[in-house]
């Protein structure tokens, strides 16, 4: 792609005035920055199990986590966490599933708040929080419409070059949610019941229900604004989770239900979970999840088997062609001693 001089000339004036946050990042770096253009193709997003289900991101909007998990995904894919990577804006804005302006102002936000944003894992096992920072560096060109933008290394524990315990998901599935709290616990749902159904066929996933029971303080954790708003867990649970677990179950990617056995949760909570009390307060819920039609790991599953029944029946074609072959050329006699051999 060629550059004009007079951008050129821009860029090399943005850079000039750039001031890095960090001592530790010159402006050569900046200079030296990996350009992302545009991908062929849809985002694919890969976290670690233990990101997606025990791990939040601390944001003020929706639109900041789209565009942090964005970011995210596109840096996946180069594999290297070390450098400065540059973004167009009108890109990011895409795959972020915003506008230009909109995605421009959030990414001004996070400019000046960079310390506070950080991935948070909060592990009911070892009772410990683990933060590590999310950004090293970030700056809008505004006159030239890019940013610059620079993870921390950290994060690639979690993310990048995984072998096994993780789950992927498309960006825009992901992103495709109206509600924030959708897309939180599809992320969540995609861990649980992705890695159970690793090793099943199509159908035994299409028919696979999975038990989870969430306790109220992780949910808190996992919502945005779960710990502050809606005090009441009733009212939270009306509000923020009931709201989230509808519109999963609209989109069709998974399907939320309370156990069958559970009469009263038929009734109530319209019958999306069982409460889990401890006297007349509410300490968890449990629901049953299980792949919907829309649900994207079923759907790539669906045709790994109808390349495999293809293979197959390609394979016994063969093998009758072989043998029909081999019949043809046997004489009588021959035929009977092989069929002998065959009966003992």
């Amino acid at each position: 792609m060629l550059i004009s001089k007079e951008t050129k000339r821009k860029e090399e004036s943005f850079m000039k005035t750039f001031i890095v946050k960090s001592e530790s990042f010159i402006e050569q770096e900046l200079v030296d920055a990996k350009e992302i253009l545009d991908y062929d193709g849809d985002l694919i997003l890969r976290q670690a199990n233990q990101l997606a289900q025990e791990g939040y991101i601390t944001v003020e909007t929706y639109l900041e986590h789209r565009i942090m998990l964005a970011i995210l995904a596109v840096i996946e894919r180069e594999k290297d966490l070390e450098h400065w990577y540059r973004i167009r804006l009108s890109t990011l804005a895409i795959w972020s599933n915003s506008d230009t302006r909109a995605t421009k102002i959030a990414l001004k936000r996070i400019e000046k708040s960079l310390d506070s944003r950080c991935l948070c894992i909060i592990s009911e096992n070892s009772k410990k929080r683990i933060n590590i920072p999310w950004f090293t560096g970030l700056s809008v060109d505004e006159e030239n419409s890019f940013v610059y933008v620079r993870l921390h290394k950290d994060l690639s524990k979690y993310t990048v070059d995984l072998k096994e315990k993780y789950m992927e998901e498309f960006l825009s599935v992901m992103l495709g949610y109206k509600r924030h709290a959708s897309m939180i616990l599809h992320n969540f749902f995609c861990a649980h019941l992705n890695y159970s159904s690793s090793r099943m066929s199509s159908m035994q996933m299409e028919a696979y229900q999975k038990e989870i029971k969430i306790p109220v303080s992780l949910l808190r954790e996992l919502v945005p604004n779960g710990v502050l708003a809606y005090k009441n867990t009733n009212t939270f649970l009306t509000k923020i989770v009931n709201p989230a677990l509808l519109e999963i179950n609209n989109r069709g990617y998974f399907l939320v239900s309370a156990p069958e056995d559970d009469k009263d949760a038929q009734k109530l909570n319209r019958g999306l979970y069982r409460l889990g009390k401890s006297g007349k307060k509410i300490q968890s819920i449990t629901l049953m999840l299980m792949a919907g039609q829309q649900n994207t790991r079923l759907e790539k599953q669906r045709i790994i088997d109808s390349k495999k029944e293809q293979v197959e029946a390609e394979e016994e074609k063969t093998a009758t062609q072989l043998l029909t072959t081999l019949l043809e050329n046997l004489s009588e006699e021959k035929i009977k001693e092989v069929l002998a051999k065959v009966a003992k």
